[in-house]
């Protein structure tokens, strides 16, 4: 029976993330795209802008606290996991798998 759960729960989740998801992403994005007008396109150049101001004494960059909002919403464990990982090898690759990335 824990098979037979774990082959549809294995299939479900290979259509949904194969087939299914990458239609909806795609499709919701597009309609949020003409539903705001292309916002992320509009704004570019004052998103820019405000990136490269400098920051005062007392407060914080703009360029710093979009790092510190990436940073909290990816998670640091993440960020740190990446980091060793290819810092381990050159590809990012475990030890055992190394001889896969050379050519």
């Amino acid at each position: 029976m824990y098979n037979a759960i774990e082959n549809f729960v294995g299939l479900v989740s290979g259509f949904l993330y194969t087939y299914w998801l990458v239609f909806a992403l795609i499709l919701c994005g597009l309609y949020l795209s003409f539903r705001t007008g292309f916002i992320q396109l509009r704004f570019l150049k004052d998103a820019i802008f405000v990136l490269r101001e400098k920051s005062q004494k007392e407060h914080i960059s703009p360029f710093g606290a979009l790092m510190v909002s990436t940073a909290s919403r990816v998670g640091i464990g993440n960020i740190v996991g990446v980091a060793v990982a290819i810092a381990r090898s050159r590809h990012g690759l475990s030890p055992k798998r190394s001889s896969l990335s050379s050519h």
